[in-house]
Formats: structure tokens, C-alpha cells, sequence
């Protein structure tokens, strides 16, 4: 049997090189209403959108049991509280990276693939730091991966959802577009700071009190220049090796604490950016 083919640590847990995010929630949230960041919403929004789909960084999967599932009403009601902090958080990120005079604002892939990086590593910073957050893992994490090419995909997302959800073919059907972009990353790439963030939330229903509760697991990494060998070699069948370094942060959404906060959120900014959520969210079925 012919040895596997290595294909080099095609994703790194580190950040990568280029502007690093303020350091703390709070600082992100004044860098993103600083007087430099003096566009509207709807333009911060519409900017994204057009970021993204260009060079996405951020994605946000949702992963409902079967029984938060047969809650329809409750489901729909919890997923839109998701939906609202998500779209607010996300507007603060695009801001953030709006406002600062050290990232390229010009229209070069370059210079949006600097802001789509900048907003991937705002975005998990902030998440991280969020007081409806509760953190329950936060740790860098290398695993070894080796299989027939054919099965490559599904080893890849086994390995980064372990011990959260499954992975059954309808949501490696689901997922394949997330990965898609990651290959595509690489023939865009013009330097080592193409970070990515997955948003994971797993939705469960509790009996005993008769509610929906959600965990989340923030996947972050640097797509490096050897994804180039994983295209490659799917080109035929054959063994294949590699290894995979990226971050993992778990924590458990807090409805409560973020319903106070969402109070004194202006409605409008829980809303404008749904088109940028919406582009990158993938629904996986239970």
C-alpha cells in the first residue's frame, strides 16, 4: 500500500500577520462609534455585504436538535434573539474595520481581503469578550487527519465539530459551500492573513423547564498556502495526510443578559445588517 500523500498543516490556529483588533469588548465597541467611523449603517452594511461576497471570513452555522426542532414556535422565537444579536454584533465588527485608518479602504482584492481578515479577527475577539458569552472552552487545538481524498471533506468537519454535533451527510451536504470558499481563499490569497471565523450554535430543547437553550463553538483560523494541495490532490484517489491547527471557543448564550442588553439597542441596528448575516448563515437540518 503506497504511503499517504502529506499535504502540509492546511489551516493555523494563528492569527496571521496585519492589524490586530482592539484588545477588549469595550474598546472594539468605542473604536466602532469613534468619529472616524462617521458613515451610516446601511452603508456599513451594504459595505460588508459586498466585502464578503467577494472574500468571505465569517460564517455562522446553525445546528437545531430534533427536539429544539419539534418547538417550531419557541425555535423561530430564540433563533430570531440569535438573529438580532448577530446582526448587531455584526455591524460593530464592519465598523471597527470602517473606522480604522490602518486597513486599505480602496476597492483592490488586496485591500478587501485585508477588511474581510480584520473582520474575522474582530468578530471572534468581541465574541470572546461578550457579556452574554459565558465561556466554557477556550484552547488551540492540532489534529492529524488521514484518509482516501474522497472522504477528505467529511474528516475535515468531524475533526473541527467533534464532541458538538455530528456530522451526518445532510450537513456535510450543508457545509460544502463553507469549504468551497475556504479552497477558493487560497487562489485569492495575496498574503498569509486570511483569517476565518465559523459562528457554531447548537440549539436544544430542555423539557424539565420547557425551553431552548443554544452553545456556541467559534472555529478560528488562517486558511495557509498548502489548501492549494488539498484541490490538487482530489483530483485523484488516493490516501492523503495532513494536519490542522486552529482555535476553539465554546461558550453558552446567555438569553437573559442579552435581552437587557437588546433593550437598549435601537431597533434599527438589530435589523440593517441582515443581508451580510443571511449571506454567510448555513442552516443545517437537525
Amino acid at each position: 500500500m503506497a504511503a499517504p500523500v502529506n499535504l502540509g498543516q492546511i489551516i493555523d490556529s494563528a492569527t496571521g500577520l496585519g492589524e490586530s483588533p482592539p484588545p477588549t469588548y469595550d474598546a472594539i465597541n468605542a473604536a466602532a462609534s469613534s468619529s472616524s467611523s462617521d458613515i451610516s449603517d446601511k452603508d456599513v452594511a451594504d459595505k460588508a455585504v459586498s466585502d464578503a461576497k467577494e472574500i468571505p471570513s465569517i460564517w455562522f452555522v446553525n445546528f437545531p436538535t430534533q427536539q429544539a426542532a419539534a418547538q417550531q414556535a419557541a425555535l423561530k422565537e430564540y433563533t430570531q434573539e440569535i438573529q438580532d444579536y448577530r446582526c448587531w454584533a455584526s455591524l460593530i465588527w464592519w465598523r471597527t474595520v470602517y473606522a480604522n485608518p490602518q486597513i486599505p479602504q480602496d476597492g483592490s482584492k488586496e485591500s478587501i481581503a485585508a477588511r474581510s481578515a480584520y473582520a474575522a479577527k474582530v468578530g471572534v475577539h468581541h465574541m470572546k469578550q461578550t457579556p452574554w458569552l459565558a465561556m466554557n472552552v477556550d484552547h488551540n487545538i492540532s489534529r492529524q487527519i488521514e484518509c482516501q481524498t474522497s472522504e477528505f471533506h467529511f474528516q475535515l468537519l468531524d475533526a473541527v465539530l467533534a464532541g458538538f454535533v455530528g456530522v451526518t451527510p445532510v450537513i456535510l451536504q450543508a457545509l460544502e459551500g463553507i469549504l468551497k470558499s475556504l479552497a477558493k481563499t487560497v487562489d485569492q490569497s495575496v498574503s498569509n492573513t486570511d483569517s476565518k471565523t465559523i459562528v457554531c450554535e447548537r440549539y436544544e430543547y430542555v423539557p424539565e423547564v420547557d425551553l431552548i437553550r443554544s452553545y456556541v463553538r467559534l472555529v478560528s483560523f488562517t486558511v495557509t498556502d498548502s489548501m492549494r494541495n488539498v484541490e490538487k490532490a482530489k483530483s485523484s484517489e488516493r490516501l492523503v495526510t495532513c494536519t490542522i491547527d486552529y482555535n476553539e471557543y465554546e461558550a453558552t448564550f446567555n438569553r437573559k443578559l442579552w435581552g437587557e442588553a437588546s433593550d437598549k439597542i435601537e431597533d434599527e441596528q438589530k435589523k440593517v445588517a441582515e443581508d451580510f448575516v443571511d449571506q454567510g448563515t448555513v442552516d443545517c437540518p437537525p
